[in-house]
Order: C-alpha cells, then structure tokens, then sequence
C-alpha cells in the first residue's frame, strides 16, 4: 500500500489574530471571578440606593412586609431593608475575594526570591 505524499509542513509560531479580536484568557477562573465581581458591585450600587432610599426620613421604596423578617425592635413601625442588606454584604465579600484569588495567581517556585 502506497500512502498519498504529505503536504507542506504547517509553520510553528504564534497563529495570527485577524482585527482586534481579544487574546486568549491567560487565566479564565480570574477573569470569571472579575466578571462575577463586577456584577456584584452593580448589584450592590442599586442596593445601596434602595438603602438610602428606604430611609424613613426619604421613604421613596419599601421592600414587601414578610413576616418575621425586617422589624425593628427598637422601633416596630420601622421596617430594615433585609434583602438589599445581605446582597449588599455578599458584593462587599465578593470583592475581597476576587482580591485574593487574583494575589494567588503568581505562584512561587519552591524557592522564593525573598519578596
């Protein structure tokens, strides 16, 4: 059995980019994170306007009545803003975390080089 002749070798080296079509990710999990963060700090800038907003002083949006959920006990015709508080915590963490998560992604060898 004969094999058909092979073609020209293909050549070895960076393959083009055609227009400004974005690189490649050189670390997606970070990039993930970052995406995920940013939406959090969206979400958590519409959450501190429902917080100011929510101020009995303003009193421009109320977050529906649940029972057992958002009364104070200082003062019982105050209702906390309960949702808007915990995404807005969840944001503040996200953030913290995507900080941490991007430090992690220079790993050292097992020497260090005394930073």
């Amino acid at each position: 059995m004969r094999c058909a002749p092979a073609g020209p070798a293909p050549a070895l080296g960076r393959p083009g980019r055609t227009g400004a079509a974005p690189a490649r990710a050189a670390h997606p999990l970070a990039d993930l994170a970052a995406g995920l963060a940013h939406a959090a700090e969206t979400l958590s800038k519409i959450t501190a306007d429902v917080l100011v907003l929510a101020r009995i002083e303003i009193g421009e949006v109320a977050e529906p009545a649940v029972a057992g959920r958002g009364a104070s006990s200082a003062m019982p015709h105050k209702r906390n803003p309960v949702p808007a508080i915990l995404i807005r915590s969840a944001a503040l963490q996200a953030s913290a975390q995507t900080t941490v998560l991007t430090q992690c992604l220079a790993a050292e060898d097992e020497r260090s080089a005394g930073v």
